[in-house]
């Protein structure tokens, strides 16, 4: 695996850790080796993973993930839900602006803006948002107790969807 390990500060007094792992040629060309499999793809082009995929690993809390740089590096946090320092998301939003694919172009250190915070979090990832459909649900039931559309709506699958069924006459 390619490595780099780059620090990120803040003027507001935060800092972090930060690995960058991207695989190699040994690891793109691996293949299935559980006896009785016998698939021609090689295991990680299986799991869909491409050679753009960076890990990035928060070193002060031991959890990361593959990320597709180019994304929403919160939607991404949402997706996978790692415990991250304050500034793994900034890092994250950085990391995919450069739109470098040699981590040896990259700094050792980096200065982001971020709010200072003592300690990390988790990213409560679509869990709240799907609370909230289900309680807006609810009431849209209770409040239009018998109306198909009132049915209709609580089917929504995003908040987005919701909206666009209430407009609906």
């Amino acid at each position: 695996m390619e490595t780099k390990i780059i620090e990120a500060h803040s003027p507001n007094g935060n800092w972090g850790k930060f690995l960058l792992c991207r695989m190699e040629k040994i690891e793109w060309e691996r293949k299935v080796e559980l006896p009785g499999v016998d698939l021609a793809m090689p295991l990680l082009h299986q799991l869909g993973w491409t050679h753009e995929h960076v890990w990035v690993l928060d070193l002060a809390t031991g959890e990361g993930a593959l990320f597709l740089p180019g994304g929403l590096a919160k939607s991404d946090l949402d997706k996978h839900k790692v415990w991250v320092c304050p500034l793994f998301e900034p890092f994250l939003k950085w990391l995919y602006e450069k739109k470098v694919r040699l981590f040896s172009v990259l700094p050792s250190v980096v200065e982001l803006e971020a709010p200072f915070e003592f300690r990390g979090y988790r990213h409560q990832g679509l869990l709240v948002e799907n609370e909230q459909l289900r309680k807006a649900g609810q009431m849209i039931l209770d409040a239009f107790p018998g109306d198909p559309r009132a049915i209709d709506m609580v089917k929504a699958e995003s908040a987005f969807e919701l909206i666009e069924k209430l407009l609906k006459p």
